[in-house]
């Protein structure tokens, strides 16, 4: 969000691309998922907390919505106004 605010549409060094954090906590002895709804994150939450070891949980989102109240391209039109 501040790359975007202060430099539009560059995001070098600031967009991780498709990196998996779940896939990356099993490749270290963790556990880890992947949710996209609120049912499988509870249902990933209910299994970390019984996990013996460390685990992530990975939420998947919009990349356009920053926040809850903007978007990428919100912040892009208000910097042109």
């Amino acid at each position: 969000m501040h790359q975007e605010l202060q430099f539009p549409g560059r995001v070098i060094g600031t967009d991780l691309g498709r990196v998996s954090f779940a896939r990356l906590a099993e490749c270290l002895n963790g556990r880890g998922f992947q949710v996209q709804t609120e049912q499988q994150f509870t249902e990933a939450l209910l299994l970390a907390l019984e996990a013996k070891k460390p685990t992530v949980i990975e939420v998947l989102t919009d990349p356009d919505h920053i926040s809850v109240a903007a978007t990428i391209q919100d912040l892009r039109t208000k910097r042109k106004s």
